[in-house]
């Protein structure tokens, strides 16, 4: 649903760096941290550096997996043959698992970050009970409204545009 390096690049390093300080034992380099996602090398810096940036993307990783659980447990109630990545790709779901992964990683969050929860909390229920749908695939029964459009007599006077 949503990577380690989505989670560094939406919410900018300096932020992660700053949401993790409170989280982790030790500075966190985020360059370190950035290689790390990226699999790629870090020898050219400290084993306590690196260790210091493991412990924060590993934070990372379980707020994404508390999140994906969320997600899963609203969305699997309306969905329970699962998404297709294209769909999840082309839903808000993406965006609502950044929301909770800001938030889960938080020691003590901002209004509007309680704010952007909130919100992200409604659209899984909105998606859980069908009001909020995630696509041409969705499961939800047809509406029995019906909108009826017809003519009716006007009391304004078409003449002037030349109808």
């Amino acid at each position: 649903m949503i990577t380690s390096v989505a989670v560094i690049e939406r919410i900018g390093t300096y932020e992660l760096g700053n949401i993790l300080a409170g989280r982790v034992e030790g500075d966190i380099n985020t360059l370190i941290l950035v290689a790390l996602a990226n699999s790629e090398d870090t020898s050219s810096f400290t084993t306590e550096d690196v260790a210091v940036a493991q412990a924060a993307l590993d934070r990372v990783a379980l707020a994404i997996d508390a999140a994906t659980r969320l997600i899963n447990g609203y969305v699997a109630k309306r969905y329970p043959n699962g998404l297709s990545q294209s769909q999840i790709d082309n839903s808000p779901l993406p965006d609502i698992a950044l929301v909770l992964v800001k938030y889960e990683l938080m020691v003590t969050t901002d209004e509007d970050t309680r704010n952007n929860h909130k919100a992200a909390m409604a659209q899984l229920r909105d998606i859980s009970s069908g009001a909020l749908s995630l696509g041409t695939e969705d499961p939800a029964k047809p509406s029995d409204t019906r909108i009826e459009v017809g003519s009716g007599n006007s009391r304004f006077d078409w003449g002037g545009y030349g109808l």
